[in-house]
């Protein structure tokens, strides 16, 4: 049988376990059964349904996922695009400027070369080089080489904005359309349609706290292996063994928010604009916080009595839960300490979550639930969206309509690939063919039992002298509107009008 896990990643970068599960397949039906009662224990607990969960493109795995959890945006794993990306371009690279072909890119022939810990550090290194990612409008030109090609797709999937995404793609089939179009193409059919699940610039939109990859399952995997003695036993030896790793993890965690707690790194040591967050945060949200710190203090410096910034996207809070430089800059102006509850409440060293506690009674033992500020951490704030004009209500977990710039490469060579786009296309579904309603009769006129408004009363209380007019019925109208619409009786004959 197949170990089905769900994990997460927590404030310290850790692995955090949230559910087991065997299945006896690796089909549609058997995730949907998985996916059900993984969403069962959820809606026991009170637990608040994912808003984010990153897989690997397995169909049968996605399908699942969309009906049992049709709210959450589905993002692929970078690191298995990436891999397979450089796998083909290892196994398909030709030059004919040069004998360089066949396997150009050394010992990374598959997309699965890498296994046991060197996969778990290139993934890492896939996940660190998506948190790096930097805007940047002058990139060094790309060398007409295998690895040259590859760092032309890292900077198409890292890119930042959507112009940015577009145009490197476009430099990218430029540079290498000649001799390399059906790896383009590859590209475009495969992953171009699911676009919006593994770019950068789609992804900032969603709270994912930076994680693009899916290592902490195949971390758990690990975890788990490590206490099983062989891959034969029983149901109760797997459960030991998984009680086992739960409880390690927990003493792991717990010390180093201990050690978190206690230690102030001397960097941040005297910040007046951090005041006592060091010792209430993780340091990955000390980190995060100080680099937007640089970008305020940098506006300050450049224009004390008025600084100014670029335009907020809103991308960094939406996606990470942490103020941005915009949210900083007021408090470094006033002087005032940043407060703790900007912060989501992922990243703080003590949460209040619920907590299970235990009663004797007699030779009872009872399980209760106590914690009074829980239910208030439930109340979310809402997604912060700048424009609302043609972005889907639901994320977006189905293939998408690939536009001309991001077509193969036969039909992008015939537009100016080395500009940017003048418009941006919209991301958006393929619509379903629905008829067109009809309206096949007027509007019914309103009820006569309605209640009169107050002009209609006074015309009524009026001496018929002064009201000359009545007002004309809805019917009335119809049949005016209708009859203009004909023309007269003696307008219908044939031949046009007659005098």
């Amino acid at each position: 049988m197949y170990l089905f896990q769900v994990t997460g990643i927590a404030d310290q970068k850790s692995v955090a376990n949230f559910g087991f599960g065997l299945v006896n397949n690796e089909r549609e039906e058997g995730f949907l059964w998985l996916c059900e009662k993984l969403n069962q224990v959820r809606i026991s607990l009170s637990i608040l349904p994912p808003s984010v969960v990153i897989t690997d493109k397995e169909a049968a795995l996605k399908t699942a996922l969309s009906v049992t959890f049709p709210d959450a945006q589905q993002q692929l794993c970078i690191y298995h695009i990436n891999a397979n990306v450089r796998g083909k371009i290892s196994s398909r690279w030709h030059n004919p400027n040069t004998s360089e072909s066949a396997s150009p890119i050394e010992e990374d022939d598959t997309s699965e070369q890498y296994t046991g810990e060197v996969d778990l550090r290139a993934r890492a290194e896939t996940q660190k080089e998506a948190e790096s990612a930097e805007a940047s409008s002058e990139l060094p030109p790309l060398e007409d080489t295998a690895d040259g090609m590859f760092e032309a797709w890292k900077r198409v999937v890292y890119a930042l904005n959507e112009s940015d995404f577009f145009s490197r793609w476009s430099t990218m089939v430029s540079t290498y359309k000649a001799h390399l179009n059906h790896i383009l193409r590859y590209i475009s059919d495969e992953y171009m349609p699911f676009r919006e699940q593994w770019a950068a610039c789609y992804l900032r939109r969603y709270r994912n706290f930076g994680q693009r990859v899916n290592s902490p399952v195949e971390t758990a995997h690990k975890d788990v292996k490590s206490f099983l003695l062989s891959g034969q036993g029983d149901l109760l030896h797997l459960h030991n063994a998984l009680l086992a790793m739960l409880s390690k993890k927990e003493r792991e965690y717990d010390e180093k928010a201990s050690i978190e707690m206690m230690r102030q790194r001397r960097e941040y040591m005297n910040r007046n604009w951090l005041g006592d967050l060091p010792l209430r945060l993780s340091y990955v949200a000390i980190d995060l916080i100080a680099k937007q710190y640089r970008f305020a203090a940098a506006a300050i410096l450049a224009n004390e009595k008025n600084p100014t910034l670029r335009p907020c996207e809103h991308t960094f809070s939406q996606q990470y839960g942490l103020p941005c430089s915009h949210q900083i800059l007021p408090f470094l102006r006033a002087e005032v300490p940043l407060p703790k509850g900007l912060c989501h409440p992922r990243w703080w060293l003590q949460k209040p979550l619920v907590r299970f506690m235990h009663s004797t009674e007699g030779n009872l033992t009872n399980l209760y639930l106590q914690d009074v500020e829980e239910p208030l951490l439930r109340i979310r704030d809402p997604d912060i969206v700048t424009n609302l004009r043609g972005r889907p209500r639901k994320p977006v977990n189905g293939k998408l309509e690939v536009p001309k710039e991001l077509k193969k490469a036969g039909t992008v060579g015939q537009r100016a690939l080395t500009s940017t786009p003048a418009h941006t296309p919209r991301s958006t579904p393929i619509p379903l063919a629905r008829p067109s309603p009809r309206r096949t009769r007027p509007a019914s006129k309103p009820s006569a039992r309605r209640t009169l408004s107050q002009s209609e009363l006074e015309m009524q209380r009026r001496p018929p002298s002064l009201s000359q007019t009545p007002l004309p019925s809805i019917e009335s109208s119809d049949t005016h509107t209708n009859a203009s619409k004909r023309g007269t009786r003696s307008r219908r004959g044939r031949g046009g009008r007659r005098e």
